[in-house]
C-alpha cells in the first residue's frame, strides 16, 4: 500500500511542477540619453562560431568516445549491464513482501544497503592501483559477480543475509561502475 501512495505522490508532484513558470528573461538594461531611454544590448558572452545546439553537442559527444574503442566498449557494456540489471531493482518490492514477508521499510534497507555498497565500491575503485590487464580480469569477475549476488538474492528468505548480499552485490557494482 505504501508503494501506490509513494507512487500517487510522484504523479502529484510531476503535475505540480508543470505549473512552474520558469524566471522571466534578462532584459536589457535601460539608460538615459539625452531625451529619452536607450536600451543597451547585452554584450556578446560567446563567438557566434562557439555557439552549439544540443543536437550538435550530443552528436560531437557521441563522436569523440566512438573513436575511443576502450571508452566505446566500456560505455557498451555499462549500458547493456545496467538494461539487465534494473529489472531487478523494479521486482525488489514484491521480493521483499513475499519472499522475505517483512514490513515495506525493508525495501528502503535493501536500496540503502545496495546503494551504500556502491559508493564503498567507487571508492575502491579509485583507490587502487592496477594494471590495465589486472583490471580487465577484475571486471569480468564481477561482472559474473553482480548477476551471482542476485541470483543468491532470490534463494535467501531472511532480511539480514539479504542485506549483507545486496551491500556486496553494490560494492561489485560500484568498481564496474568507474
Amino acid at each position: 500500500m505504501l508503494m501506490v501512495i509513494n507512487g500517487i505522490s510522484f504523479l502529484l508532484a510531476g503535475v505540480a511542477t508543470s505549473f512552474v513558470r520558469g524566471a522571466e528573461p534578462a532584459r536589457a538594461p535601460h539608460i538615459r540619453v539625452g531625451a529619452g531611454p536607450a536600451v543597451v544590448p547585452l554584450p556578446d558572452l560567446e563567438p557566434a562560431e562557439r555557439r552549439h545546439t544540443f543536437l550538435a553537442d550530443t552528436k560531437a559527444g557521441i563522436q569523440y568516445v566512438w573513436r575511443r574503442p576502450g571508452l566505446r566498449n566500456f560505455i557498451i557494456v555499462t549500458a547493456l549491464f545496467n538494461f539487465m540489471l534494473m529489472p531487478m531493482l523494479v521486482l525488489l518490492p514484491f521480493y521483499v513482501e513475499r519472499q522475505l514477508g517483512v514490513p515495506a521499510a525493508w525495501y528502503g534497507f535493501l536500496l540503502a544497503a545496495l546503494s551504500g555498497g556502491s559508493i564503498v565500491g567507487y571508492a575502491i575503485a579509485a583507490t587502487v592501483r592496477l594494471s590495465n590487464a589486472r583490471r580487465g580480469i577484475i571486471i569480468l569477475g564481477l561482472l559474473v559477480g553482480v548477476p551471482f549476488g542476485f541470483t543468491l538474492l532470490g534463494r535467501i528468505t531472511t532480511p539480514w543475509p539479504a542485506l549483507a548480499v545486496l551491500a556486496v552485490t553494490g560494492v561489485m557494482n560500484g568498481v564496474i561502475g568507474i
